[in-house]
């Protein structure tokens, strides 16, 4: 079972979403802020009125994007 967050943590989270969030395009800002918001691909591609196979590959754009972060950060 997974311990939760300090409070030190869920600031470090937060500063990250936010670092995150001003390094990307407006439209990718949208993407990103319904992903985390736990948004399903169907519903994203709906709220952005954007096809499904559309919003699949920027979601996918978006993650890669969102690893080398991580990946660039040490995390």
């Amino acid at each position: 079972m997974e311990k939760p967050a300090t409070p030190e943590e869920l600031a470090r989270a937060k500063q990250l979403k936010n670092e995150l969030l001003t390094a990307l395009e407006p439209a990718d800002q949208q993407l990103f802020k319904l992903l985390i918001e736990g948004y399903t691909l169907p519903e994203i591609s709906s709220r952005l009125d954007l096809s499904y196979s559309n919003a699949a590959v920027r979601l996918h754009r978006l993650r890669s994007l969102l690893r080398k972060y991580m990946q660039d950060k040490d995390l």
